[in-house]
């Protein structure tokens, strides 16, 4: 799982040479998670990291924040997609804020584009972390890509988890 590759917190970033060929290689704390006393894992804010080296014009600072902001947007993607698989099955209010806020954070930061819900396998989510994702992004449902899909995505596995679809996707249906 991506969230356990950063257990360390640290991301290394590609290696940048300086104009007198000298190397350089930043590494950028990207988000913190927690292993909590009972083995549930809990994901705390985003942190964007920074680096500046180089002249104005040297172009370095340019492919580094480029670099760092790619990283971020993987790690939102990859964040709210491990929240709404079928292995999370903690949904008490606490869990579902979680997902909410990751989803909140990723759409501030990079746009609605960043969800993308296309090609869900209803098997392989939780549909209530799901159907948070779709409530939570309501507003921007016609610039997330396979966010009418993911409802019906929703539906099964609210199903298959003996969760009324009715309940939990009121209003969004």
């Amino acid at each position: 799982m991506a969230l356990l590759a950063l257990r360390s917190g640290l991301v290394t970033t590609v290696e940048v040479t300086s104009r007198t060929n000298s190397r350089y290689q930043a590494k950028a704390d990207l988000a913190h998670v927690t292993i909590n006393a009972d083995g549930g894992r809990a994901l705390h804010q985003f942190r964007s990291g920074g680096f500046v080296m180089g002249s104005y014009n040297s172009g370095v600072e340019r492919s580094i924040s480029a670099t760092l902001s790619a990283s971020r947007a993987g790690l939102a993607y990859s964040t709210v997609k491990s929240l709404i698989s079928s292995q999370n099955s903690n949904v008490e209010v606490d869990d579902l804020t979680i997902t909410a806020e990751a989803v909140l954070d990723a759409i501030s930061e990079f746009g609605p584009k960043i969800l993308n819900l296309s090609l869900l396998d209803s098997n392989r989510v939780q549909g209530e972390h799901l159907a948070t994702v779709l409530r939570t992004s309501f507003d921007w449902r016609d610039n997330v890509p396979g966010w009418n899909e993911a409802l019906l995505v929703a539906r099964q596995a609210l199903v298959r988890e003996g969760v009324d679809p009715e309940d939990a996707l009121y209003g969004l249906v």
